[in-house]
């Protein structure tokens, strides 16, 4: 009896056992799916490469412009000359670094940034900073959070790659002794020192893969400027407010021997046709103008460790040439032209010009390496360039020479601080803009004048 009765609740148990293990079966297999969800959400994760660049510091500046002619009620107003400074002011700059494999053929690479000064709260940027500054000026940009670089490189076969989204386009070539550190971006600084979308070809050939030989092509758009009232995107009318922006490369590292060890020679060209600002911070009649084209060409060379010392040097130098100037009505030009009022002027400066950036550091010991820099630009230059926090001053775009001196202590792999003195001479006005003219002090009757600025920095980086 009693055995039967055993029997009997293992048959009960077992019944429910069977009436139960759908069940169980299900919920063992959402639970299933819920790891497996969690590990391929981790595993995405863990395909993400994070990094930090932090950099913080502050400095003294000092200005000076020559005596002038300003135009007000269409007479020639006398301006003497004009000292003033900027004292104690400090800044920051970070930098979230990324990179992921997505597969065999896909890599991604991305950064976000911030740069500003302390203090500061202008998180709307009422102040409109241009599209290529995009947060990048400490003057106006507040502490807002913005994209430096978001590519994908597309590799079709080994030597053929697509680089495709916001380009590598600032700190290169000719920035790497000052900022303490290897190549950051593909474009020589001295041509394009700005943040810009565009789709790129890159060609390696497997032959040369020893001397890392490159071609390459682009193609992006820039300058899309919204007026009131005219909305410029997907839908909306860009006849005035679309740049097209064209570049082709080639770059190789040559073996040089005892000249030096990881040399680079770069041969560069950029076209900005039809290159458009909104010019309403001059006069609100003017808006968004077509301007005209840039056609600037770049040969760049660096060496490390020259003649086995610890000597590394680099030299730049660029020529450029500005046409089809868009012609503008005489009465949109008063805040530039002081003379003949009557006459029809363009606004665009159709001449050439040429720069030349050169700099070396000597690395006597880790905690001290002192470095020098030179830069000289034409009447006319004008660079694709911006200011930054290592580069308050905007040095690429002097008309006139600048001189910078610095001394880098690096305490680590991962730290270093920097002490550097910049000095700048423009001998012609309307730096950093093309267009305007460009006028010395000998043309004073045209606006012209000379200045000077002056910067001491002491400024503190962190990479890790």
């Amino acid at each position: 009896m009693k055995t039967k009765f055993c029997y009997l609740v293992a048959l009960c148990v077992f019944a429910t056992s069977l009436f139960a293990a759908p069940r169980t079966t299900e919920g063992r297999l959402a639970d299933l799916e819920d790891r497996l969800d969690e590990i391929e959400f981790q595993s995405g994760l863990d395909k993400i490469k994070f990094g930090l660049d932090f950099s913080t510091g502050g400095g003294e500046s000092w200005y000076k412009i020559g005596e002038r002619y300003t135009r007000e009620n269409n007479t020639p107003k006398f301006n003497p000359e004009q000292k003033y400074s900027a004292h104690n002011k400090w800044g920051m700059e970070l930098h979230l670094n990324m990179n992921a494999p997505i597969n065999s053929y896909t890599k991604f690479y991305g950064r976000l940034s911030m740069a500003k000064n302390y203090g500061m709260m202008d998180t709307t940027n009422v102040t409109e900073p241009q599209d290529t500054d995009a947060g990048r000026d400490l003057r106006s940009s507040g502490q807002s959070l913005y994209v430096t670089r978001a590519y994908v490189d597309l590799f079709f076969t080994p030597e053929i790659v697509a680089t495709l989204g916001r380009q590598p386009g600032t700190d290169g070539p000719g920035s790497n002794l000052r900022n303490n550190a290897l190549r950051q971006a593909t474009y020589p600084a001295l041509l394009v020192n700005a943040l810009g979308d565009a789709a790129v070809i890159s060609y390696k050939p497997r032959f040369l893969r020893q001397l890392q030989f490159a071609v390459r092509g682009a193609y992006g758009k820039i300058y899309q400027v919204d007026e009131q009232g005219v909305v410029r995107d997907w839908i909306g009318k860009s006849e005035k407010a679309d740049t097209d922006l064209y570049y082709a490369s080639f770059e190789i590292q040559p073996y040089l021997g005892s000249l030096g060890k990881n040399s680079l020679f770069i041969v560069s060209y950029m076209r900005l046709h039809d290159l458009a600002l909104d010019l309403s911070s001059l006069q609100p009649t003017l808006g968004v103008q077509t301007l005209g084209t840039i056609d600037t060409a770049n040969v760049h060379f660096e060496s490390y460790q020259a003649f086995g010392l610890p000597l590394n040097y680099f030299v730049s130098g660029s020529f450029m040439k500005g046409s089809n100037a868009k012609s503008m009505g005489a009465q949109k030009l008063s805040t530039f032209v002081l003379t003949e009022p009557d006459k029809e002027k363009t606004l665009f400066n159709q001449e050439t010009a040429f720069a030349v950036h050169a700099g070396l550091r000597y690395d006597f010991h880790r905690y001290f390496k002192l470095g020098g820099e030179y830069f000289y630009g034409s009447q006319y230059w004008f660079a694709f360039s911006r200011m930054s926090f290592n580069d308050p001053l905007n040095i690429r775009n002097t008309r006139g020479q600048a001189f910078d001196v610095y001394v880098i202590t690096q305490l680590d792999r991962n730290q270093f601080f920097r002490l550097s003195y910049t000095h700048i001479q423009n001998k012609w006005n309307n730096r950093g803009v093309p267009l305007g003219g460009a006028y010395g002090k000998d043309d004073k009757t045209q606006g012209g004048y000379e200045s000077t600025a002056d910067n001491v920095m002491l400024i503190y980086n962190v990479k890790f």
